[in-house]
């Protein structure tokens, strides 16, 4: 079976991709779990949200326009973006009262739809403080992590093909390594696609 294995050494974080065997879901599970231990954990996630957007929009025919489409948002508390009538908001970290009231306050806006994006093994503590908050369901409200979010919209963006993911995933690290790693405040953290490591790339089935 096809091995995929990431590590997290000094201030660089390294994706490395053998080919198949893993959902990209799976794959930005470990990443988002290496990218931990470090103090910018939560600016990965962010970045790594903002480059699935892009990628995104580039593929929905709109390549020359999608880098004035995101808007990035700072709520002090809480970071994210913004695009059309959608605001992403991405925490990692675990629920504080300081938080949940600033999701509170962007609620109030009126014609959004609001997406809280966190870690996988939060998502659960973050949908029951957000009950307890406002007591009853929010239909314009969603609460999912950052791998899923992610990892489908990779999946989606291949069409289901196991050697266009790779490929997605390779696009989404560029965008990640070149543009969003410096916006979001964590310059010094790069994803390393290791499929291109020592000039040997490694394909289906290696």
């Amino acid at each position: 079976m096809a091995d995929q294995t990431q590590t997290l050494t000094a201030d660089r974080i390294k994706l490395v991709i053998n080919a198949h065997g893993e959902s990209a879901q799976s794959i930005f599970i470990e990443l988002i779990r290496q990218a931990s231990s470090s103090k910018d954990a939560n600016c990965v996630a962010l970045g790594v949200v903002g480059a699935s957007l892009c990628l995104g929009l580039q593929y929905s025919s709109r390549l020359l326009a999608y880098t004035e489409t995101i808007e990035f948002i700072d709520l002090k508390l809480i970071t994210g973006f913004r695009l059309n009538n959608c605001l992403f908001l991405v925490e990692i970290g675990r629920p504080s009262v300081e938080t949940l009231e600033k999701i509170r306050e962007t609620l109030k806006l009126r014609g959004l739809e609001v997406w809280l994006l966190t870690r996988e093994d939060r998502v659960a503590s973050w949908k029951n403080e957000i009950s307890n908050l406002f007591g009853k369901r929010v239909g314009r409200f969603v609460v999912t992590s950052v791998e899923s979010f992610v990892g489908q919209s990779i999946t989606e963006l291949a069409s289901f093909s196991a050697s266009a993911k790779i490929e997605r995933i390779t696009e989404l690290v560029d965008l990640y390594n070149h543009r969003w790693a410096d916006a979001v405040g964590a310059p010094s953290i790069q994803i390393l696609n290791l499929r291109f490591l020592d000039g040997a790339e490694l394909l289906p089935g290696s």
